[in-house]
C-alpha cells in the first residue's frame, strides 16, 4: 500500500514535523509499504534530510495520485489551489482523503459556499478542538474531535533540563503580540526558577536568541526536523512558558507538565485546545504572580483514535 501526506511538512517547523513523523509511524504500523510527501516549498527544504530523502516531491511532480491508497492533507494546505486539485483527482478515482490535525475560526464562514464544497470532498475530517467542530457543524460539515496527533511523538529525557523551566518564544506575527514580551520578562524576573530558552523552528531562532541574551538566559536550539528533542526537554523540565507556540503546549498537556500558554493575537489554537481539557489557570491572561503553575488534568483528555481512523480508510 502507498500513502501520500500533503501539507504540514518539510520546512523544519518542529510542530508540523512532529505530526508528520507520528502519522508516518502509524501508517507503517498499519501495513503501508511506501509513504511519500508533497510540498510546494521544495526550495526551503533539506531534501537530503534522512527522513525525507528520495520521498519528498514538489507539487505536481514525482507522485502519481492514482497509485495512492490513502491521502492525508493538513489543514493549512487548503489555502493552496493545488490542495483542491488533489482532492478533485482523488475523488475522481475513489481514493480516500483525510483532513487531519486542523483547527478553524470564524473566517471559514466568509466563503461559505466554497468551503462547503471543499470540506464535502473529504472522506473524513478530524479537528483538534471542540470550537472547530461546532464551526464546521454550523456550515453543515460533520467532523470528529481528537487531540493533536503530536501527543504520540516519542522522546528521550534530557538531564540538562531537570529542575529547570523552559521558555519558547515564537516570532510574533504582529506588533500587539510583540508588545507582550515585557510581560514575559516580568514573570521570569520574579521567579526563583532557572529558565532556558529553546527554539524548534528556524523562524523563531533570531528572536529566541535575542530574548535569551536580553535576559541573561541560556539558549538551546533544536533542529525542527528533530521535534522529539524539544519534547524530551519539556518532559524533563518542571514547567514551560510558551509565548505563541502551540505544540509545546500539546507536549505539556500530554504528559502533565505545568505550563503557561499565550496565543498570538488573532489565533485561538492554545486557548481552544486548553478548553478541550478544561484547563484553568494555564492561559496567559489567567496568570499572575499569585497563581501557582497549573498541572493539566489528564482525566479530561479525548481518547486516542487516530489509529482506528487511519486503519478504517486504508481498508476502503
Amino acid at each position: 500500500m502507498k500513502a501520500l501526506i500533503i501539507g504540514f511538512l518539510g520546512r523544519a517547523n518542529g510542530g508540523d514535523e512532529a505530526m508528520v513523523q507520528v502519522l508516518t509511524s502509524i501508517l507503517k504500523e498499519k501495513g503501508v509499504d511506501e509513504v511519500c510527501y508533497m510540498t510546494e516549498w521544495i526550495e526551503d527544504i533539506d531534501v537530503e534530510n534522512e527522513f525525507y530523502k528520495n520521498k519528498i516531491f514538489s507539487v505536481g511532480r514525482g507522485v502519481d495520485i492514482q497509485s495512492c491508497d490513502l491521502i492525508i492533507i493538513g489543514g493549512g494546505y487548503l489555502r493552496s489551489s493545488y490542495g483542491f486539485l488533489v482532492l478533485q483527482e482523488a475523488n475522481l478515482y475513489n481514493i480516500p482523503v483525510l483532513l487531519l490535525g486542523t483547527s478553524y475560526n470564524n473566517s471559514i464562514k466568509k466563503q461559505l459556499e466554497l468551503n462547503k464544497i471543499i470540506f464535502g470532498l473529504f472522506d473524513g475530517i478530524v479537528v483538534r478542538d471542540l470550537n472547530s467542530k461546532e464551526l464546521l457543524k454550523d456550515i453543515g460539515i460533520i467532523s470528529k474531535v481528537n487531540l493533536d496527533i503530536a501527543h504520540k511523538l516519542e522522546y528521550v529525557l534530557d538531564d540538562k533540563f531537570k529542575n529547570k523551566k523552559i521558555v519558547v518564544v515564537r516570532q510574533p506575527d504582529n506588533i500587539e503580540t510583540l508588545e507582550k514580551l515585557p510581560e514575559l520578562e516580568k514573570i521570569i524576573k520574579k521567579s526563583e526558577d532557572e529558565f532556558i530558552v529553546c527554539s524548534n523552528s528556524p523562524c523563531d531562532d533570531a528572536i529566541s536568541k535575542k530574548f535569551a541574551e536580553d535576559n541573561n538566559l541560556e539558549f538551546v536550539y533544536f533542529s525542527g526536523y528533530e521535534p522529539s528533542k524539544l519534547k524530551g526537554a519539556i518532559v524533563s523540565s518542571n514547567g514551560i512558558i510558551s509565548f505563541g507556540r502551540y505544540h509545546p503546549v500539546v507536549y505539556a498537556i500530554s504528559l502533565s507538565i505545568p505550563f503557561i500558554g499565550m496565543d498570538q493575537k488573532g489565533s485561538m489554537k492554545i486557548t481552544n485546545y486548553c478548553a478541550n481539557t478544561n484547563l484553568k489557570g494555564c492561559l496567559w491572561e489567567d496568570f499572575n504572580e499569585n497563581v501557582e503553575w497549573q498541572f493539566p488534568n489528564g482525566e479530561n483528555l479525548i481518547p486516542w483514535e487516530y489509529d482506528e481512523i487511519i486503519e478504517r480508510y486504508l481498508k476502503k
